[in-house]
């Protein structure tokens, strides 16, 4: 994993933190644009992750760690709050490579 408070500064994490206070989700995503001066341009933030496995193909190798390591936080996320609720068992699973 990358050291994306590192990799953002500290004005781009602040901005991004008071956007999570606000949203007030368990996960979320965020589209935005970084400035030179470490300014967040917001696009979107919502609740929609839209984590899509990748193929097995090799032109995916890139990506497919940081892929299915955020499609296993969601899992992850999901039980822990499901299994939160009162008389309520679950196991979430990532969805499955095509």
């Amino acid at each position: 994993m990358i050291d994306i408070a590192g990799v953002l500064g500290p004005r781009a994490m602040q901005a991004l933190t008071e956007v999570a206070a606000v949203l007030d989700l368990q996960y979320a995503e965020s589209d935005f644009a970084l400035s030179p001066d470490g300014s967040v341009l917001l696009f979107e933030a919502n609740a929609t992750i839209g984590g899509v496995p990748t193929g097995t193909e090799p032109v995916w190798d890139y990506r497919r760690a940081a892929i299915d390591a955020a499609l296993q936080a969601q899992s992850d996320a999901l039980t822990r709050l499901v299994r939160r609720a009162p008389n309520r068992r679950a196991t979430c699973t990532p969805p499955r490579r095509p």
